[in-house]
């Protein structure tokens, strides 16, 4: 797996994704599927085209080579307080995103608390996190990785996770979640550590949303839709504020765990270009950000005239 391989990975991701669109319009004359089966589904369309890029592609990957390693139970403890020092900055994107669209998780919040608590919490906490950081940090940023320096593979495979989500509200706040995923990896040098961080980002929504339905019922949605712009100016100013000292402090963290897991050396050639490194930009990847940027652009301007 190399960069042009990985971009033409995201395309045959964000292609399948229309593919699924048009499915699902013309099959729903005949039967509809819950929000369980349409977050399987959608895993599924991310999840496909890299196990077949992986067991039927010329070159041969290793298991090792996607960072499937083990992963020491301290570190499992530092990458959950490494997450959680994370949080303030991904509650400040998340809030600007929202002077402009509405919150994406919270429109789906409805549909979610429909279903049994064990059923969305197994889907959106442990299979997504999975079958995500499998594609995002496990074979496209081991293609990005092989051809150049470690910063650009990091923001690459952030963006392409950014826009995998195919709305401007998780996009957003998806990007900032991206670098700190595939840095956590570098640091502690297994794939294990994001699918963890992502596992505990996705739990902690999951939890609030089923604890907040059980003591308030229906004022998630009643919250949101009361928020106003005054409200979220003053959510990010606060959250500013904590996030410029936990920012730091996870910094801190992330070179903490690589020094412990002996992967100080890969932080410090960050900015190190490989020799014979190769284009990362490529038309694949062009094309895929323009398609997923296009859909994106035209469901808000839907969202704005509904």
């Amino acid at each position: 797996m190399n960069s042009k391989k990985a971009n033409r990975l995201f395309l045959s991701v964000v292609l399948m994704h229309f593919v699924l669109i048009a499915i699902l319009i013309v099959s729903s004359q005949f039967f509809s599927l819950g929000i369980i089966e349409n977050l399987l589904v959608s895993q599924m369309v991310i999840l496909l085209p890299a196990v077949i890029s992986i067991f039927f592609g010329k070159e041969k990957v290793k298991a090792r080579d996607l960072g499937f390693r083990r992963i020491r139970i301290s570190t499992i403890f530092l990458v959950a307080l490494y997450t959680f020092l994370c949080m303030p900055l991904v509650t400040v994107v998340n809030a600007i995103s929202m002077l402009f669209v509405d919150n994406t998780v919270v429109a789906m919040s409805s549909e979610i608390l429909t279903v049994p608590f064990v059923a969305a919490f197994s889907m959106i906490a442990v299979f997504g996190p999975f079958s995500e950081e499998f594609v995002f940090r496990g074979v496209i940023f081991h293609g990005y990785r092989k051809d150049g320096n470690m910063l650009g593979a990091i923001l690459l495979s952030a963006l392409t996770f950014s826009f995998m989500h195919m709305n401007f509200n998780q996009a957003g706040y998806a990007f900032v979640i991206g670098i700190g995923l595939a840095f956590i990896m570098v640091a502690a040098n297994s794939i294990w550590a994001p699918v963890i961080m992502h596992g505990i980002i996705n739990a902690q929504s999951v939890c609030m949303m089923f604890l907040t339905e059980m003591i308030m019922p229906g004022s998630l949605a009643a919250e949101s839709a009361a928020m106003t712009k005054e409200d979220l100016w003053m959510t990010i100013g606060i959250y500013s504020v904590i996030a410029a000292v936990t920012t730091v402090l996870a910094v801190c963290l992330l070179i903490f765990i690589a020094d412990r897991e002996g992967q100080k050396d890969s932080l410090r050639c960050l900015f190190v270009k490989q020799e014979g490194a190769k284009k990362r930009i490529t038309p694949s990847l062009v094309t895929a950000l323009v398609i997923a940027f296009a859909y994106m652009l035209l469901e808000a301007v839907l969202t704005m005239v509904v």
